[in-house]
């Protein structure tokens, strides 16, 4: 009798890889040993984990040699529970794990706790083939009152050796002190040389140090530092803050495929620097992603620079611009990327939230043609109404302007995802106007409503698309940390922080036999569309991988 192993090989590997998508892949196991066996390698090969939660990721199971898990893992994610875990427990716990691991597997590792030395020696002497590493150490912090590693002859003895397979490599530049800018530097060059197929920097200011990227560059004689790197993400950093001193990238353009620039000060100059580069040569960027501050204090000319860029550099496949208070990025500067992109993301914030008219949003999904991924601004929304805690929802008639720019987009059906990055207002008509009142509201009444409208608000969404024949398959609401105003109890209260809303269309039908959005966490959107530049942006917050 046939069975389920006499298939293709290839069949197989086809079934458990959409398995392992699923949410609930671990059931998948259960139907049999053959079952079981098929699941570990795509099942385990990337495990998150804080070595604290129980089920199958608690340290007791990873450590048991018949729970079969740790010989497929191949990338590790360790995170915390909370910032008050015990972190001299969970380096002990961490090195359990470290010595657990079969020798050579691993090929990356990131980790929220910080990891001393004799942890992070005993990883890389048990883990040569590591392509990619983003820990807390001492190797990576470039900030050292004394020797640093990559300068101290008796780590540079070894470490060579050991990170010769590094492809991506995170480092934190913080300084107590300015005027260190050449010693960082001399750090940096050392460790870019211990890495000869480094192609991902991520370089991260997490104390806002005195000196710039400015200040480190202007030791790279003959501005080759960053040359060898085909992606960098810079976090937090002081780019160029003088214009009077000349400043050079340090990039090889041919070279450079995609760059983030997060929350970092004085961006104009570099980007004009390489808007330059771009106008005397060809370059192979394809992926940009900008968050600015909040508190740019020339907006204008921000937004002035990042257009010029948008009109020198290559055409962009995957494009990400978060505004903050600065103006939106004109439409033409968007389409003279038209033939090539594939995701466009681009949001602004404070009171005034500017949104694209519909024309101008007409004209950008009508000229890129390839576009599978929009996640913008919408015209305020009201969904209604709460008259009693967790129920009793009374929904609005869509606003005008958002009705008419979802149907604009219901044109499109080429698109795959859908992002608001505004999220829709709800009132509690039961709020008696007393500012202590909010405090005695349950939690959980409150994120009954809000869960309840938005789900409502979603199959509108999925529902009003199909009608235009767009046949949508993910719908992202991005939250934000405060919600109307603290002097209006009336509107959802500025003490309670919301999560994201990521709905997935399906097959799961309500009372009535009719088609509903699925809400699934952000993690789960994640593993199921792994291509999908959107979704994957915006787990990525608060991590680097």
């Amino acid at each position: 009798m046939s069975t389920f192993a006499n298939l293709p090989v290839e069949m197989v590997e086809y079934v458990f890889t959409f398995v392992r998508q699923r949410p609930d892949q671990g059931a998948a196991c259960l139907v049999s040993r053959s079952w079981r066996h098929h699941m570990a390698p795509k099942m385990w090969e990337k495990l998150e984990t804080n070595l604290r939660e129980s089920g199958g990721r608690s340290l007791r199971t990873l450590l048991k040699a018949d729970s079969n898990i740790l010989p497929h893992v191949r990338e590790l994610k360790i995170c915390s529970l909370t910032s008050m875990d015990d972190t001299e427990d969970m380096e002990d716990r961490l090195r359990l794990l470290v010595a657990a691991l079969p020798r050579d597997k691993l090929r990356m590792i990131y980790c929220t706790y910080y990891i001393t030395d004799s942890t992070f020696q005993q990883l890389l002497l048990s883990q040569r083939k590591l392509e990619s590493i983003q820990v807390d150490t001492t190797f990576t912090n470039l900030d050292q009152t004394g020797d640093s590693h990559f300068l101290f002859h008796d780590y540079h003895s070894w470490t060579a050796s050991m990170m010769s397979e590094v492809k991506q490599i995170k480092f934190d530049i913080g300084m107590e002190e300015d005027g260190q800018a050449e010693e960082t530097f001399r750090i940096l060059r050392k460790a870019l040389d211990e890495c000869p197929r480094l192609e991902n920097l991520i370089l991260i200011d997490p104390m806002a140090f005195q000196d710039s990227l400015q200040d480190i560059l202007s030791y790279a004689t003959g501005g080759q530092l960053f040359f060898q790197l085909t992606s960098v993400t810079f976090e937090g950093l002081n780019l160029v803050p003088d214009r009077s001193r000349p400043f050079c990238h340090n990039f090889n353009i041919t070279n450079l495929q995609q760059m983030n620039l997060k929350l970092c000060e004085n961006v104009i100059q570099f980007l004009d620097s390489l808007t330059k580069s771009y106008s005397e040569m060809s370059g192979a960027l394809k992926v940009l992603s900008i968050e600015l501050l909040e508190d740019d204090s020339t907006p204008l000319e921000t937004t002035s620079s990042i257009e010029g860029f948008l009109k020198a550099c290559p055409k962009l496949k995957d494009l990400c611009l978060v505004l903050a208070t600065c103006p939106l990025v004109g439409k033409d500067y968007l389409l003279s990327h038209a033939d090539t992109l594939r995701s466009l993301v681009v949001s602004t914030w404070g009171p005034e939230q500017r949104v694209y008219s519909k024309q101008d949003l007409g004209s950008i999904l009508k000229a890129c043609k390839r576009l599978k991924c929009l996640a913008i601004n919408f015209p305020r929304i009201r969904l209604g109404s709460v008259t009693k805690p967790g129920r009793d929802l009374r929904f609005n008639e869509s606003e005008e302007g958002a009705e008419g720019l979802l149907a604009q987009i219901s044109r499109y059906s080429s698109l795959h995802t859908l992002g608001m990055l505004n999220l829709p207002e709800l009132t509690f008509d039961y709020y008696p106007k007393d500012h202590r009142t909010p405090a005695m509201v349950p939690n959980q009444a409150i994120l009954q409503s809000y869960n309840s409208a938005m789900q409502s608000f979603a199959n509108q969404v999925f529902r009003y698309m199909a009608q235009y024949g767009t046949s949508l398959k993910v719908f992202h609401v991005e939250a934000e940390s405060v919600f109307g105003n603290s002097a209006d109890l009336t509107v959802v209260p500025v003490f309670h922080n919301w999560h994201d809303f990521t709905y997935i269309s399906g097959n799961v039908q309500d009372g009535s036999g009719i088609d509903v959005a699925v809400r699934v966490p952000l993690k789960a959107a994640r593993r199921e569309f792994p291509n999908d530049f959107i979704i994957q942006n915006f787990a990525r917050k608060g991590s680097h991988i």
